[in-house]
């Protein structure tokens, strides 16, 4: 697939973050987080291609707002919102699932790829007190290899 299907490709599965973007944070909302995660677990089926999700949530948010106001919880969230979507590739879908609680999606990421997008979520910050490598427990059952379109995606992805 050449550079300009790859862009349409890319910008295709970034429809909805453009309408589905929730205010505080900017991550997707749930709603349109549900219908990104039902488009790429599809693609991923319908390709036979690598899909990874990697959920999370802020510690201790409750006392943050309790402590020092909601003002202040709105400006972790968004804080929180803008380092992760510095630490994930450029097709990764960030989804505000509720409250504190995210996720992430990545399209055609192994289990290699999504240690390596967990690892700069870490060192972003985010990770508290964890250390790179501390989420490797957490392994898929499945692997499978991209190909067609969704190659074209991962390839993509990387860049």
């Amino acid at each position: 697939m050449n550079g300009a299907a790859e862009n349409v490709l890319l910008v295709i599965t970034s429809l909805p973050d453009r309408a589905s973007a929730e205010q505080l944070a900017g991550a997707l909302t749930r709603r349109a987080g549900i219908d990104v995660l039902d488009l790429q677990f599809r693609l991923a089926a319908l390709n036979t291609s690598a899909l990874s999700l990697l959920f999370f949530d802020l510690d201790h948010f409750k006392s943050v707002n309790d402590t020092f106001g909601h003002d202040v919880g709105d400006r972790v969230l968004r804080d929180a919102a803008h380092a992760l979507a510095k630490a994930v590739r450029k097709c990764d879908r960030a989804i505000r699932w509720g409250g504190e609680e995210f996720v992430v999606v990545l399209p055609t990421a192994d289990a290699d790829e999504a240690d390596a997008v967990s690892d700069r979520i870490i060192a972003s910050g985010l990770g508290g007190g964890a250390r790179p490598g501390a989420h490797r427990r957490y392994r898929p059952v499945r692997r499978r290899r991209a190909a067609g379109p969704v190659a074209a995606l991962a390839a993509a992805c990387r860049a």
